[in-house]
C-alpha cells in the first residue's frame, strides 16, 4: 500500500512535535497546560493541529488508494499533504504567519481535492493514469 509512506511520515511528525513540546514543558518546568510561555503555546498548538488534520487526510488518501487511484496521484497527494503540514507546523511553531497561512491552505485544499476524489471514484468515475 502506496499510503504507508505517508502514514510513515505523519507518525515521524508527531513524534517530532511531540517532543518539542516535551523539551520545552521541561526546560520551563511546566506540567500542564502552557503555563503562560508563549514558546511552549506555539509547540503544543503545532502539535495539536498536526493531530486535528492528519487523521483524515491519512484516512482520505487511504481510502482513495483502496479505491484504486492511481499510484502517481497518490504520490503527488501524499507528497503535498506532507508538505503542507510540515509548513503549517514550522510556521506556527516559529511564528511565522505566512508559512502557517501557505501549509493551511495546502492542507484544506488538499483535503478537499482528495474528498472529490473519493465521491468521484464512489461514482464510478475512472481516472487516468
Amino acid at each position: 500500500m502506496h499510503a504507508t509512506i505517508y502514514i510513515a511520515l505523519a507518525a515521524f511528525l508527531i513524534v517530532a512535535l511531540a517532543r518539542n513540546v516535551i523539551v520545552l514543558r521541561r526546560l520551563h518546568k511546566v506540567a500542564l497546560g502552557d503555563g503562560g510561555n508563549k514558546d511552549l503555546l506555539a509547540a503544543i498548538r503545532a502539535h495539536a493541529n498536526a493531530v486535528e488534520y492528519l487523521p483524515i487526510g491519512l484516512l482520505l488518501l487511504i481510502v482513495f488508494e483502496l479505491n484504486q487511484g492511481p499510484i502517481w496521484l497518490i504520490h503527488l497527494l501524499g507528497s503535498l499533504f506532507i508538505i503542507g503540514r510540515l509548513i503549517h507546523a514550522n510556521g506556527v511553531s516559529k511564528a511565522i504567519i505566512p508559512r502557517r497561512i501557505i501549509g493551511m491552505q495546502l492542507t484544506i485544499w488538499l483535503l478537499i481535492i482528495m474528498a472529490v476524489l473519493n465521491l468521484l471514484a464512489f461514482a464510478g468515475i475512472q481516472l487516468p493514469g
